[in-house]
């Protein structure tokens, strides 16, 4: 696009100096007065030089070649073509500027019209037909005004049409926004008015069965056992429908922030209250993660956790974080016996998170003893915005 622009504006500029410099040579042939000699090509080739910067440097580009018009006629040369990269950089003005400099191209045609027709009662022209010449010329330099205001008028069209396209987009994005945020905040109250209360009771009842079974030395384990599963299981669940919530409020717009690896020293403590001693490791260059990444590793984390806590009688856990430019792996193991049975609920929590934000996640028996969570989570270091400090 450059090359052929720039091959343009080559033909432009040679023609047009080629134009006004013959014309003004086959103009001198009907003209007493100096004739067109390196002088007069200097200047008019000049004039023609200046024009590829009409449209950067409108007004420098007239300046230059009503300058170079004035000086030529002062010089006694032959009226002819010499005129016309003057009338062009005219139309620059008035077309390419816009309001602003508009009255500046104006003032420049006024120029071009009163300037020879000045001559006509000085004297200055021998033709009967001199007159007529210059209502001709005005009315060419009116049509070149004309034509310059239609393309000015229709460029400020186009760019307040593209404006009003630009505004209108903006609009319908920001509607489908809203809509979406009202629908999420919907779905958000629908779960927490509905779902969660009735797992809350179905939580809180497990307990209070669990209770009253207590004293009774006829109830099967199994009915105590299960009611066991029902609480956690309902637990599990509230905790679910808390993260959807969470993450359902957040993408909406609310400011209530959701819990992320910033709060893992928080779990660590909980964990060492109950009497499990926790080690965390960071490995590679720490840095704020997507809000559903860093919820998902925050969850993995405390379930890994609680899992260790209830079933692994572990006496340390470890919890590993590895930052790359991909993403982060976690690793939550411990020195217990891992899981004795059970549906394995958790792990499966677990791996449908890590899923959902196209990571994985695994758990098994590790080398040496005790029980190792594994997950990837993908965080690709140009998608964080975050480069480090400079």
């Amino acid at each position: 696009m450059l090359r052929r622009d720039f091959l343009a504006e080559t033909v432009l500029v040679i023609g047009m100096a080629v134009m006004t410099i013959l014309g003004s040579v086959i103009a001198g042939l009907n003209q007493d007065g100096r004739p067109v000699d390196w002088t007069a090509c200097a200047l008019l080739a000049g004039a023609c030089l200046i024009l590829p910067l009409r449209r950067r440097r409108p007004v420098v580009t007239l300046l230059v070649t009503l300058s170079s018009l004035v000086v030529y006629h002062a010089l006694a040369f032959p009226y002819g073509s010499a005129v016309v990269p003057a009338l062009i950089a005219t139309y620059s003005v008035i077309a390419e500027t816009g309001s602003r400099l508009r009255p500046v191209g104006l003032i420049a045609a006024a120029f071009l019209v009163l300037y020879p027709a000045a001559g006509l009662p000085l004297g200055v022209y021998d033709s009967d037909y001199a007159a007529g010449t210059v209502l001709v010329w005005a009315v060419v330099v009116g049509g070149v005004v004309v034509l310059a205001e239609l393309t000015r008028m229709r460029r400020e069209q186009l760019a307040m049409v593209k404006r009003q396209m630009e505004e209108a987009e903006r609009l319908r994005e920001e509607e489908a926004r809203r809509r979406t945020d009202e629908e999420r905040m919907r779905i958000a109250r629908e779960i927490h008015d509905i779902a969660s209360h009735t797992i809350s009771v179905i939580a809180i009842q497990s307990s209070v069965a669990k209770e009253a079974l207590r004293d009774c030395a006829a109830c099967p384990d199994s009915a105590r056992t299960a009611l066991d599963i029902i609480r956690d299981a309902s637990k599990e669940a509230m905790n679910e429908m808390q993260a959807a919530i969470g993450v359902l409020r957040a993408t909406a717009g609310e400011s209530e922030p959701m819990p992320g690896l910033a709060q893992v020293e928080r779990l660590m403590t909980s964990a060492e209250e109950a009497g499990l001693e926790v080690l965390r490791t960071v490995r590679g260059t720490a840095r704020p993660l997507p809000p559903v990444v860093d919820l998902t590793a925050y969850r993995i984390i405390q379930e890994s956790l609680t899992n260790t806590l209830r079933h692994a009688a572990a006496r340390s856990a470890e919890v590993d974080l590895a930052y790359d430019e991909r993403g982060l792996t976690l690793r939550v193991s411990d020195d217990g016996r891992g899981p004795t049975g059970g549906t394995g609920y958790g792990l499966v929590s677990m791996r449908e998170r890590a899923s959902t934000v196209d990571g994985w996640a695994d758990a098994g028996p590790r080398a040496g003893g005790g029980f190792e969570v594994r997950a990837w989570l993908p965080a690709p270091l140009e998608d964080s915005g975050w480069r480090g400090s400079a």
